[in-house]
C-alpha cells in the first residue's frame, strides 16, 4: 500500500468515528435549550459541575523528520485549564516506524470553549532501525465546534521543535505543527 493511500485511508477512518459522535444527540442534550447547546466541557468545569474528561481523535501533527504523519490522539481533560494529548503514529510498517508520547496543554485564557493554549511534550520512537525523539514546545488555538454541545473539540498548535535521530543528526524547526496548522479534532465523553 502506497504511503497517500495510508493517509486517505486513516483520514476516513478517522471521519468515520469522529462524525458521528458529533452529530449524535444522547437524551441529555436534546432535553437542553439552546442557549445551553453551546456550553462546552471547560466551561462547565469553570462553574464548578465538570471535571476530568477523555477524548478521542485524530492529529496532524508533525513527528520526526518533519514528515507531518497523522495519528490518532487520546486527550485527557484533567480540569479547566489543564489537558495532556498521546499520540500513537504508527505510519509504515515496510520500514517499521513507532512514535508516541503526550503533549501537555494548559489553557492561558478560556471563555465559552475556545481559548489560547501553551504546553509543551516529548515523542520517542523508531524510525526503521533508527531512534527518534522529539521535544517541542507549542502555543495555539482550541475552541468546540458550534452545534457540538462542546463535545467536539479542535486545536490548532505550533512552536519550536527540536529533533534527535539514532546516528546523531539532528533537527530544529519553528512554524505550525504540520501543513493543517497543527489540527486535531477529537470527541470529548
Amino acid at each position: 500500500m502506497k504511503f497517500h493511500h495510508f493517509k486517505l485511508a486513516s483520514l476516513i477512518v478517522s471521519l468515520m468515528l469522529v462524525a458521528p459522535a458529533a452529530f449524535a444527540r444522547d437524551s441529555k442534550s436534546s432535553a437542553r435549550s439552546s442557549s445551553d447547546s453551546i456550553v462546552s466541557h471547560s466551561a462547565q468545569s469553570e462553574s464548578g459541575s465538570g471535571g476530568m474528561h477523555f477524548g478521542l481523535g485524530y492529529s496532524t501533527n508533525g513527528v520526526p523528520t518533519n514528515a507531518y504523519m497523522a495519528s490518532p490522539v487520546v486527550m485527557l481533560q484533567l480540569n479547566e485549564r489543564n489537558l495532556i494529548q498521546f499520540h500513537f503514529y504508527f505510519p509504515t510498517t515496510r520500514a517499521f516506524t513507532f512514535i508516541g508520547g503526550p503533549l501537555y496543554k494548559y489553557s492561558v485564557v478560556e471563555k465559552n470553549g475556545a481559548g489560547f493554549h501553551i504546553g509543551g511534550g516529548a515523542m520517542a520512537g523508531s524510525i526503521g532501525s533508527n531512534f527518534a525523539l522529539q521535544g517541542q514546545v507549542v502555543a495555539g488555538l482550541h475552541f468546540a465546534i458550534p452545534g457540538t454541545s462542546g463535545d467536539v473539540v479542535m486545536h490548532f498548535d505550533g512552536g519550536p521543535t527540536f529533533e534527535v535521530f539514532g546516528g546523531g543528526s539532528t533537527n530544529f524547526y519553528l512554524g505550525a505543527n504540520s501543513p493543517l496548522l497543527g489540527a486535531t479534532i477529537a470527541y470529548m465523553f
